[in-house]
């Protein structure tokens, strides 16, 4: 699935200019910060899949994971919408 979506995002954002501009963000899971657990292997393992295959195609990616680690450790709030 990764490579899929991937490859169609290359379609529709052919150069390279295009595609450094098209930012991929990847989400946290917020219960295993909160628990201060690591994500699970296979989700920790897909994200990192789909970061460097996308990366190899020229896109930016950002996972939110250390950013949202770091902010509830200094702050204890939540990053979630109620």
């Amino acid at each position: 699935a990764s490579e899929l979506f991937i490859n169609y995002l290359s379609k529709i954002r052919k150069s390279n200019d295009e595609k450094s501009k098209t930012i991929l963000i990847l989400d946290s899971d917020r219960q295993s910060i909160y628990t201060n657990k690591n994500e699970g292997k296979f989700m920790h393992l897909q994200k990192k899949y789909l970061e460097s295959y996308a990366i190899s195609k020229g896109f930016i990616v950002k996972d939110t994971y250390r950013d949202f680690k770091t902010f509830y450790k200094e702050t204890g709030d939540k990053l979630d919408f109620k």
